[in-house]
């Protein structure tokens, strides 16, 4: 399988790249983190502006992303990570805080 990475960019700092090959879960792990768990257990986590109780809009924003990624061609291995058209809690579009690996 060819790798992919989504482009994410992350407030303060340039963007960062995250792996989308070999993923086996996206999920919603608080208001404001998504966590994307990998084959062998290492796990990414994408901390963003918090949202409001039970909104997944970010963690589906990522999952959509991740998808159509996936269902282009192999050559085009970078795809953006747009959250535009989400609100979070304050009544902004959520930011990416930062990125942690485990």
């Amino acid at each position: 399988m060819d790798t992919k990475y989504l482009e994410v960019t992350v407030k303060n700092e340039q963007t960062q790249l995250v792996r989308i090959s070999d993923i086996i879960i996206v999920e919603q792990a608080g208001t404001a983190k998504v966590e994307i768990t990998y084959v062998g257990g290492k796990k990414v986590t994408i901390n963003h502006d918090a949202m409001a109780a039970n909104n997944e809009e970010v963690r589906d924003r990522i999952e959509s992303a991740i998808v159509d990624a996936l269902q282009t061609k192999w050559r085009d291995i970078v795809h953006p990570l747009s959250l535009a058209g989400i609100t979070d809690a304050g009544g902004a579009v959520p930011e990416v805080t930062s990125i942690d690996i485990a």
